[in-house]
């Protein structure tokens, strides 16, 4: 049998010897069923590369959604950080994720605004630039496809004050992960990883005063980006999910840059596979939403994911 710990090393070593997508697939199969063939029956019927293949971004490209901060209840979650820990949803389509969010968002409201195409909105400044060069010609590229399509698209100067933001974001969930682990870590440290122990120490040398801050700042850019939407009257922020494609190798989940603003505004935001960067792995692209306007989010997501993926598709 495939034991789980050889499973890793065999997807381990993938990551970290392949970047092209489909020959990363291929060969998980080939290797797989060189360990056990009995594992074929966990796999697709003969066709199994072929279908593989065919699906690598539905694998791969996901949709994931993080509604508004509170809707989804954080009840018997040990926190990371009260102030920012989300529950979110991964799924294979904007279908299936407004069927998950009905069932698991508070007060669930069907979206009945019909095909109004909504104005998108995208913040210039240097939280766009944050991203890479390929990450940004993507995102140019995805944008042009949607105006093509018929979606207004506006630029509009924002989050001009991201470096501050980040700063007061990382003190605030590194204080309250030093405050949820205060006892655990006290008896346990030698326990916890490297990354882990030395985020809850850097918690524990922050200011109440800057804790407060962090908390306070989170209401204050939610009010600045929501007056922004009003004032250039655009009903969702567009931007790309992360920095670029997803970095070599499982040591790590990638930079949370582009999402961090959204996650301390505690808006609701959805990404769309949105075509591949030139290792052939997935790239994505971001939408975000008024707080509490989640149903409006992924009503809108749905239209405008089909013709994301009609464009991979072809």
């Amino acid at each position: 049998m495939v034991f789980p710990a050889l499973l890793s090393d065999i997807v381990a070593s993938l990551r970290d010897d392949h970047l092209e997508l489909t020959a990363y697939l291929n060969e998980i199969c080939d290797r797989i069923e060189a360990s056990d063939p009995q594992v074929q029956a966990l796999l697709p019927e003969a066709n199994r590369k072929v279908r593989l293949m065919k699906e690598a971004v539905a694998y791969c490209g996901i949709v994931g959604f993080k509604p508004s901060y509170g809707r989804i209840s954080t009840g018997g979650l040990i926190f990371f950080s009260e102030s920012a820990d989300h529950v979110g949803i991964f799924t294979q389509d904007v279908a299936g994720m407004t069927l998950a969010a009905s069932i698991l968002c508070s007060d669930w409201r069907p979206f009945t605004e019909g095909s109004r195409l909504p104005v998108l909105g995208v913040p210039d400044g240097p939280y766009l630039k944050q991203a890479s060069a390929e990450g940004l010609a993507a995102f140019e590229r995805q944008l042009a496809l949607l105006e093509e399509a018929g979606y207004s698209v506006r630029r509009v100067p924002a989050l001009e004050d991201i470096a501050s933001i980040d700063r007061r974001h990382r003190k605030m969930i590194a204080a309250e992960m030093a405050q949820v682990h205060a006892q655990w870590f006290l008896h346990n440290e030698p326990l916890y990883r490297p990354q882990t122990a030395a985020l809850i120490r850097e918690g524990r040398e922050v200011k109440l005063e800057e804790l407060a801050e962090g908390r306070a700042s989170r209401g204050r850019v939610r009010a600045q980006l929501e007056t922004l939407m009003a004032e250039s009257r655009i009903d969702l922020w567009v931007s790309p999910a992360a920095l670029g494609p997803a970095p070599k190798g499982i040591g790590s989940t990638g930079d949370p840059a582009m999402n961090m603003p959204w996650t301390h505004a505690g808006l609701p935001a959805v990404t769309l596979p949105a075509g591949l960067a030139s290792s052939g792995l997935p790239l994505g692209l971001q939408l975000v939403a008024r707080f509490m306007a989640d149903e409006r989010l992924l009503g809108w997501a749905e239209v405008l994911g089909k013709i994301l993926d009609k464009k991979r598709s072809g």
